[in-house]
């Protein structure tokens, strides 16, 4: 069952998700010839649910991933021969790895909603709600809140003459973004850079008791120096 539900899971890396929001959000943001039966602050609550439903399989591989990782490390399973319960392992050992994890994977996660957002923006269907007039001769669907997927989505055609105003909110995003990588990025290194002083700490400190248990000083040396001296002088 655990092996079926993670293959279900990793299918939706290659399903492009913007195609799943879209067939979603489909009939709750496009407003229809008599207009929204929902209030802004209905769809943008019903938008976010569906957006957090989508990205829940792919967050579910990246904290199964990395679950499995700290549970594969020995002081787990230390802690289970010693006899500790799956509660306490969880809450003991678990939990404090897996929080400084979970801001690693926080970012990637704002990244692939901030992307899914961009895409449903170019198929005209912007956060909050698209304003469609059916009336001859009136303004193509335009969003009601001016956000940057929308402000790209319908400004994009405007890239040969006006420039400026597709490319001020595609940059904006693309920052946004890059930003958001950096963040993940220098979260990792740390992690890695604090478990690398852990470890090297953990064998100088075992170098050092051992040393002290087998190896011989000049102290040492010169007490049985002195002893064996002491000996010769009483024969």
């Amino acid at each position: 069952m655990k092996a079926l539900t993670h293959k279900l899971f990793t299918s939706f890396y290659f399903i492009p998700q913007a195609i799943i929001a879209y067939n979603i959000l489909y009939p709750v943001i496009w407003e229809p010839a008599e207009g929204f039966t929902t209030t802004l602050s209905e769809r943008m609550i019903i938008e976010i649910l569906v957006l957090a439903i989508i990205i829940a399989p792919t967050t579910s591989i990246l904290i199964s991933n990395e679950t499995e990782q700290v549970l594969g490390e020995e002081f787990i399973t230390s802690a289970k021969v010693l006899g500790g319960s799956s509660f306490f392992i969880f809450y003991k050992h678990l939990m404090p790895h897996l929080k400084t994890r979970l801001f690693v994977i926080y970012p990637k996660i704002v990244i692939q909603t901030l992307l899914i957002m961009a895409h449903l923006g170019f198929f005209t269907l912007f956060f909050g709600g698209t304003d469609v007039c059916y009336t001859p001769y009136c303004h193509p669907p335009k969003p009601i809140i001016q956000e940057w997927s929308g402000m790209m989505g319908t400004n994009y055609h405007e890239i040969g003459l006006s420039w400026w105003i597709f490319m001020a909110p595609m940059i904006s995003f693309s920052m946004t973004i890059l930003l958001l990588n950096g963040i993940a990025k220098c979260i990792e290194g740390l992690m890695d850079t604090a478990v690398y002083n852990i470890r090297r700490v953990s064998i100088k400190k075992g170098e050092v008791s051992e040393n002290r248990g087998t190896s011989f000083g000049p102290e040492r040396f010169l007490f049985s120096k002195r002893a064996g001296n002491r000996k010769e002088e009483k024969f």
